[in-house]
């Protein structure tokens, strides 16, 4: 079990009211947050200070592909080194769309095998 904890910063919540606190995080599921959560003792320590925490936003806006057809690189290409840092969720708008839904595929292949 891998458990995060992500402490000082300026959380603000799906719902309710931004506060400063702490986000405990195991196995990449948020297990909880608020401002005077303790931290498990064998909790990873995130030092968030002065910067702002999201648990559980997802960002939905990218450029994913345009800066890529500038310098000759294929989407699938960008889809693969976003799957590389962690992304597993990606919808595709067009372009290179048979490369790219190889790409998510393989990906997502990748990511079942780990979780096995």
């Amino acid at each position: 079990m891998t458990t995060i904890a992500i402490t000082g910063g300026h959380i603000v919540p799906i719902e309710g009211t931004p506060f400063n606190g702490t986000v405990v995080i195991t196995d990449g599921l948020i297990e909880a947050l608020g401002p005077d959560l303790q931290v498990p003792p064998d909790a990873e320590v995130i030092d968030a200070s002065g910067r702002w925490v999201l648990p559980g936003f997802i960002d939905a806006h990218t450029h994913l592909g345009t800066t890529e057809r500038k310098t000759g690189l294929a989407a699938a290409d960008a889809v693969a080194r976003a799957a590389a840092v962690g992304v597993r969720r990606l919808v595709d708008v067009g372009y290179d769309v048979a490369s790219s839904q190889a790409a998510v595929a393989a990906a997502q292949a990748r990511a079942t095998a780990e979780q096995a």
